[in-house]
């Protein structure tokens, strides 16, 4: 038996809350009984046009509801072929039921969560399985309405909507298996499909209107009136079927061949980040608020959910989903988009072109050697310790660029085991492109693959950064700091260079490279390791409290 069922009495609901009756009592026994104070209503733009109107209740109220949906959500248990709102389910598994079918019939319920009243949730909760105690079933539907239905908005309202649609849902996948389709419904959104052609689809569930083809047709008597013994209607202008040979669409993602987002998604979502690319954050944001003068969100977490919705639907390995990964995730901007330990090795033009502009190579004169570097917030250019020894300043320039720069050496660790060294450009024009980072350490796991950046035997005519892709293999934590080692030998000149993971976030600091095997004397030289990045920004933080920066 759950909480709610135990409850006899207001007071006990109150106490399953964690609350008191007064505050339950103070949102619904109003003056005028309406609650509309304790609604805060706002319009969002739908697909097809017009606005939805949203009421959002007050936070008080929110709290209340909140609880009281984990509450319903504990003696409830979903149907099967219902995918809104419940947990593990979304949009994606509703859809890949309908992938490669013949017919794919949708339609849509008039008025979805104003149609649920205040005496069928009071009815549904008194009734078998929930049987509520009468007064406690009244509370829960009073602080769960507002102008005597659910309101789209309010934490309770998806829960009590499967609630009451668990018998329809029951009726309509019996109707389906009946004769032979696949049922689904997410929120007011149904759908059939058929693998049989037109002449073996029941009348029951769709009717081919005569010499229309399949763009016309409407909901079969019988799926009306289990429809209409449910209490809900068919919105007609919303109803469609689908054939093969069209785009078949299902909660917006296309499924005739395979589950894919449409085009049109993944067009407007690189053109975004074009205009980022091509604009900068600040004249990208300008265009897309004139573009969509009702959204109040910021463009890069307009794009970033873009992304993150495209691989939910097609995976991290889907190649339409990396590409665009990787291009925000080589925009400026913190935020990255996850990608997975893909081992295909291939890069792109774009990356080269953004870690060239990232990477330095750092020239020692006083000692003769030779290292690699990169650049952070502040202008900070970091490198290895025993790349820059005991000298002050060093020459540091890009690959395939012939204005060199003069570094000072603004701190090296004193630690042995943290071989960092923080670096200032003398003079510097101005702000150079930097690699974002995290505070908070990034988790790695064994078998993740990693790129490494340098330059390793540089030569005065290279182009362009070393890319290497290598698998991690182990991470060992001392007490202080953290190693990372790699399936690849990496070699003198790669020492300081960056490691990032597949996703484009800074991971790590190459510290030691593998010297030419006649000059190896020492058997214990790491010529695979990497330093956890959180111990360089522990050397960036005293430098910060150093010089207060």
């Amino acid at each position: 038996m759950s909480k709610l069922q135990e409850c006899q009495s207001a007071q006990d609901l109150a106490e399953a809350l964690d609350t008191s009756y007064k505050k339950i009592a103070y949102f619904y026994y109003d003056v005028d009984y309406s609650k509309k104070s304790y609604y805060e209503n706002f319009e969002i733009p739908k697909k097809n046009g017009g606005n939805r109107i949203i009421k959002a209740p007050v936070a008080r109220l929110k709290n209340l509801q909140k609880k009281l949906s984990l509450l319903l959500d504990e003696m409830f248990v979903p149907h099967s072929c219902a995918h809104g709102f419940i947990k593990e389910k979304s949009i994606v598994t509703n859809a890949k039921k309908h992938s490669r079918k013949k017919y794919v019939f949708n339609i849509d319920l008039n008025n979805f969560f104003s149609t649920i009243t205040f005496p069928r949730v009071h009815g549904l909760l008194i009734s078998k399985p929930y049987c509520l105690n009468n007064d406690v079933a009244s509370v829960i539907a009073h602080l769960c309405t507002i102008d005597g239905c659910l309101p789209q908005g309010a934490p309770t309202s998806p829960v009590l909507s499967n609630m009451i649609c668990r018998s329809l849902d029951r009726q309509l996948r019996r109707l389906a298996r009946l004769h032979r389709a696949d049922y689904s419904r997410y929120a007011d959104d149904i759908t059939f499909s058929f693998y049989a052609p037109e002449p073996f689809v029941n009348e029951s569930i769709v009717i081919f209107k005569a010499g229309s083809g399949n763009y016309f047709s409407s909901a079969g008597d019988i799926l009306k009136k289990i429809i209409a013994k449910n209490k809900f209607s068919i919105n007609e202008s919303k109803t469609r079927l689908q054939d093969r040979f069209e785009r078949q669409t299902v909660t917006g993602l296309v499924v005739n061949k395979k589950l894919n987002v449409p085009r049109s998604l993944i067009r407007k979502t690189c053109a975004i980040i074009h205009s980022i690319e091509t604009f900068g954050l600040v004249l990208a944001q300008e265009r897309y608020i004139k573009e969509n003068p009702n959204s109040k969100a910021r463009v890069e977490n307009v794009v970033f959910g873009r992304i993150l919705h495209i691989k939910n639907v097609v995976g991290f390995e889907s190649v339409v989903y990396k590409r665009i990964a990787l291009r925000f995730n080589q925009l400026n901007i913190s935020r990255k988009a996850p990608l997975s330990s893909g081992k295909n090795g291939v890069v792109s033009a774009k990356f080269c072109n953004w870690v060239n502009r990232r990477c330095w190579v750092v020239e020692n004169n006083d000692e003769i050697s030779q290292g690699s570097g990169f650049m952070i917030s502040d202008n900070l250019l970091i490198t290895c310790a025993h790349v820059v020894g005991s000298t002050k300043t060093v020459e540091v320039f890009r690959a395939g660029e012939n204005t060199k720069y003069e570094a000072t050496v603004c701190y090296t660790s004193s630690n042995p085991h943290i071989d960092v060294a923080v670096l200032k450009i003398k003079d510097a024009p101005g702000a150079f492109e930097e690699f974002h980072y995290k505070d908070e350490a990034v988790i790695l796991n064994a078998g993740e693959t990693l790129t490494i950046l340098g330059f390793p035997k540089y030569k005065h005519d290279a182009k362009n950064v070393w890319i290497n892709k290598a698998l991690l293999i182990n991470q060992v934590i001392t007490a202080s700091s953290t190693y990372g080692y790699i399936d690849k030998e990496l070699y003198a000149g790669n020492s300081g260079g960056p490691v990032l993971s597949e996703d484009g976030a800074l991971v790590g600091l190459v510290i030691k490279g593998n010297n030419d095997a006649a000059e190896v004397d020492d058997i214990y030289v790491d010529h695979s390791a990497f330093l956890s990045f959180p111990d360089v920004l522990t050397c960036v933080k005293a430098l910060k409290e150093k010089y207060a920066i």
